[in-house]
Parts: C-alpha cells; sequence; structure tokens
C-alpha cells in the first residue's frame, strides 16, 4: 500500500462544490490538499508551485475550459494526474485525447473517491517500482529496456536505442540511432509513461527527445540537433522548452 497521502490541488469556480469535493477528500485520511483554487489561472501557478500528483479539475471554469487548461500543462511538460469533474459527459469524448486518470460526474459520491485512491495508489507503486529498477540498473551499468504495442504485437527495445520520438496522430514513431523507425501503437503520452525515463524530455507537444543524444541547441531556430554514430537528426522545440533545455544541460 502506498504509504504517503497524495498531494492534490483542486480548481473549481464553484466554491460550494471546491469546499464539498475538499471535505470529501479530507474525510479519507490519504489525499493531503496543498492548493485549491476558482480560477485556472491562479490553479495553474498552483500546480507550478506544489507539483501535485493529482489535480481535480471542473471542465468549465470561467476563464478558461478545462480541456484548454490541460494542454497548457502538457505543453510545459507538466504530467500530474488529472481527474476532470463535470456537470455532464459533453467533455468526456474530448478529454480521451488527454488521457486523464479520471472523468467524474457530479454528484462526486465516496465510493468515486476510493476507487481514485485505490488506483491511483497502485499506478504509483508501480511507477515508483519501474523508477527503482531503473536506477539499480544504471548503477549497475545495466542496459534498461522496455516492452513497447505495435499493431501487430510487441518489441523490446533499449532505452539508449531510442534517439527521439515524434507523435503522428494517435500513434508514435521512434527514430533509433541505426537510423531505422519503428512505430507504436500508443499515443506519445502513454509512450513516455511506458519509457519512464528522466532522460527522455519532451521538447514541444509532437516531440520527445533523448537527452543523451542532444548535441546543438540553435535558439534563433528553435531546434534541438542531435548526434548519434554519424547520424544528425534536427527536432524543432518550442520556445519554453529551449530554456529548460538551456537550465537542463546547465545543471548536469
Amino acid at each position: 500500500m502506498f504509504e504517503h497521502k497524495l498531494t492534490t490541488v483542486i480548481i473549481d469556480n464553484n466554491i460550494a462544490e471546491l469546499k464539498k469535493l475538499s471535505t470529501r477528500l479530507n474525510k479519507t485520511a490519504k489525499f493531503s490538499i496543498v492548493g485549491k483554487s476558482t480560477t485556472g489561472k491562479h490553479g495553474i501557478s498552483l500546480i507550478h508551485n506544489f507539483t501535485p500528483q493529482l489535480v481535480f479539475i471542473n471542465v468549465d471554469l470561467i476563464d478558461i475550459n478545462g480541456l484548454e487548461f490541460v494542454k497548457i500543462l502538457r505543453s510545459r511538460n507538466i504530467f500530474t494526474q488529472i481527474v476532470f469533474v463535470a456537470d455532464n459527459d459533453k467533455y468526456a469524448f474530448d478529454s480521451l485525447q488527454l488521457e486523464p486518470f479520471d472523468y467524474l460526474i457530479k454528484p462526486i459520491r465516496k465510493d468515486h473517491i476510493q476507487q481514485i485512491l485505490e488506483r491511483i495508489e497502485f499506478k504509483l507503486e508501480k511507477e515508483e517500482l519501474i523508477r527503482k529498477v531503473d536506477l539499480y540498473a544504471k548503477s549497475h551499468s545495466i542496459s534498461t529496456k522496455r516492452i513497447l504495442k505495435q499493431k501487430k504485437g510487441i518489441i523490446i527495445l533499449l532505452l539508449e536505442e531510442i534517439v527521439f520520438c515524434k507523435a503522428e496522430l494517435t500513434i508514435t514513431l521512434l527514430i533509433l540511432k541505426n537510423g531505422k523507425k519503428v512505430r507504436l501503437k500508443t499515443g506519445l503520452n502513454e509512450t513516455l509513461k511506458t519509457i519512464n525515463s528522466k532522460d527522455f524530455i519532451k521538447i514541444s507537444r509532437s516531440y520527445c527527445i533523448n537527452s543523451n543524444y542532444l548535441h546543438k541547441i540553435e535558439i534563433d531556430n528553435n531546434k534541438c540537433i542531435l548526434y548519434s554514430e554519424g547520424n544528425t537528426w534536427e527536432v524543432p522545440a518550442s520556445k519554453c522548452a529551449i530554456k529548460r533545455l538551456e537550465k537542463f544541460i546547465t545543471n548536469t
């Protein structure tokens, strides 16, 4: 069982609903509410400051649509678990592309909270185990492998084989250091969850690079130059990602 409380932020422009959900979460003694907000703008600030594990967000915020709110987080490489809260299922289908942890329709019952708690504890325990295995492998010079889904089966790859990932509609294209391309069945976000390595940095909505192959950053052109075994790739990056990469390189 996950031993720590789940750090949580709640965002809902309806103060009464915000208080009601806050009270219900506090009753479980498993959630630590680190921030509450009635606006998306302040909500983003809270998430930046506290990096919560879980965010409950009303889809119909006054200042911003909840889906757009999450797209902003994703563009900034913030992948906290999202639970959408709504009055109806109007946005349920559209939310799927953002891969939320859940989509709840009010009123939120006690069993809804319990189900979310059990699922997220299992997920975090699994991710922590993978992280420990990955750290152990690196510290003992053991190459790490990942099992990735393809349309007609699976492929097992070493992480160091992958130079960068590219989103193509609902699938992910992997570019390998030997120049080969591998098409996966999964979208980019799901693929990155499977890869689960801090070496892989998302530099735009469509691209994620293996930082071990980062050779040069072209600030004026918003590009990352990757290099491996005589092969060079130019990968477009957002301005925000360029700034983060500069800090990343400075601190490594």
